[in-house]
């Protein structure tokens, strides 16, 4: 099931190719992510019953994103530990 289609169930089927709308891709960068990232890590690697649970796995991905991962651009340390390394100086 598409993500269009869980916002909208009477919406016709879409490609996978459809770009995220601006709104939508401003506020992932606000989190850290692109919508590439989100799509490929996240919402093609998952199933959805419906709209409260694409949400709280969202909210799950979310936190893991930037508190668990760890990058090796980041000196081994997840962006929120990089950050908070970075203003305690």
């Amino acid at each position: 099931m598409s993500i269009n289609r869980l916002a909208d169930p009477s919406a016709g089927a879409t490609s996978r190719e459809t770009k995220a709308s601006c709104a939508v891709s401003k506020c992932l960068q606000i989190q850290g992510l692109t919508p590439a990232a989100l799509k490929s890590e996240f919402f093609y690697l998952n199933k959805f019953a419906d709209i409260a649970e694409l949400k709280t796995g969202l909210r799950r991905y979310i936190h893991y994103y930037n508190h668990q991962r760890i990058k090796l651009k980041l000196n081994g340390l997840s962006p929120v530990q990089y950050r908070t390394q970075a203003s305690s100086c």
